[in-house]
């Protein structure tokens, strides 16, 4: 415990520089504009503020500590952004058509030459489904775990059958929701991958046409 307690103050100086970056890495997926200066922006800010708030802020503010820092490098990346643009619109467009990634690529779609751009209701369907794996593990966890170890049922539900029982079906009956929801778009992907893998001479002369159209 002593050597859990030395290392606390560490991790959490190392939170401080590197924690926000998580939450702009997954931007990068779920939307166009941002950028690597985004990133380097946010790990230079995170570089001078950190010590500044360490100085000015006891060990006892480590949550207003990580606060600060993720609101300076959360407004040096939007900075950044504003400033430098979005990446190459071409490499952009190369990269929807080969990810289709979720979230907001509408402009990007747009020149992709995309139909429609759902990326907005696939990233609320993984989220939705993400939600429902958790709640599903959860209870199958606290299920089995229950039944196998003999744990009580809590005080508000005294009958241990019925509490045990209820988490285990609840996290099989969840598991065809967050797989409908997270697999959805699989097949459709995958067959149209299929079919311009199969058919690269007709993608060809469909837009060699389009051009000649133009």
């Amino acid at each position: 415990m002593r050597g859990m307690a030395e290392l606390l103050p560490a991790g959490v100086k190392g939170l401080m520089v590197t924690g926000m970056l998580a939450a702009l890495l997954v931007l990068r997926w779920i939307w166009w504009r941002m950028n690597a200066w985004a990133e380097i922006a946010a790990v230079l800010t995170s570089l001078v503020a950190a010590p500044l708030l360490m100085v000015y802020l006891g060990d006892d503010q480590h949550a207003l500590r990580l606060l600060l820092v993720a609101a300076f490098a959360t407004a040096a990346a939007l900075i950044a952004v504003r400033v430098a643009g979005p990446e190459d619109p071409t490499r952009l467009a190369a990269f929807y058509r080969k990810v289709r990634p979720v979230g907001f690529w509408g402009p990007v779609a747009r020149d992709a030459g995309a139909a429609a751009d759902d990326g907005p209701s696939r990233l609320g369907r993984a989220l939705a489904a993400t939600g429902a794996c958790a709640v599903s593990i959860f209870c199958l966890l606290v299920g089995l775990g229950s039944w196998l170890a003999g744990s009580p049922a809590p005080t508000w539900l005294p009958f241990e059958a019925a509490w045990q029982g209820g988490l285990i079906v609840a996290g099989v009956a969840l598991v065809p929701l967050w797989y409908r929801l997270g697999y959805r778009d699989t097949g459709s992907l995958s067959s149209r991958s299929g079919r311009n893998a199969d058919h690269p001479a007709d993608t060809q002369d469909t837009s060699s046409s389009e051009s000649d159209l133009g």
